[in-house]
């Protein structure tokens, strides 16, 4: 969080990671600052995740009052949340909704990670649709064309005209 801001103890604040595909997500770990004896970790957040930047869901429950206070920076260690089901996410949100009870100078709330570890494997399935999707498209487009072009006489075009459709119905 910035400590300039003046953020209140629940002022919702989201860290949004967008995936270079969809993946299913089985396992998410959250490593909190080790400075500060990791006592700057949020204390109530929601793991939320989304197909396409606009709905999200809840990829596990959302969590309350967590501590990851230790007795030393050594001693900090990560939380691990294990989907009990993968589920298919391109975004993942990290939702914090209750800050850490450390205070910056300001007396603004703060929150801190160290590091968002998303674990899962690509979502073949997902892009195998989407492409199926595409293939189907390009073929009705297609032979929407080619049924225009059935329908128009060559008297109607230059010749030119009739090469750029011809050639554009045979690249498909």
């Amino acid at each position: 969080t910035d400590a300039y801001s003046g953020i209140e103890e629940t002022d919702p604040v989201d860290i949004t990671i967008r995936l270079d595909g969809e993946y299913a997500l089985e396992t998410v770990v959250l490593y909190p600052m080790k400075w500060g004896n990791g006592e700057t970790f949020p204390r109530d957040f929601e793991l939320l995740g989304s197909v396409d930047g606009e709905e999200w869901f809840a990829v596990y429950e959302a969590q309350k009052d967590v501590t990851a206070a230790a007795a030393d920076n050594v001693s900090v260690t990560p939380k691990e949340y294990v989907l009990e089901t993968p589920v298919s996410i391109r975004y993942f949100r990290l939702r914090i909704t209750r800050h850490s009870a450390v205070m910056d100078a300001t007396g603004a709330a703060t929150s801190a990670l160290g590091e968002i570890e998303l674990y899962g494997s690509k979502d073949t399935a997902a892009e195998e649709e989407a492409a199926r999707k595409l293939t189907e498209a390009r073929n009705a487009a297609t032979e929407e064309l080619k049924s225009y072009r059935a329908g128009k006489d060559n008297k109607d075009y230059r010749d030119a005209q009739i090469a750029e459709l011809d050639a554009a119905l045979a690249k498909g």
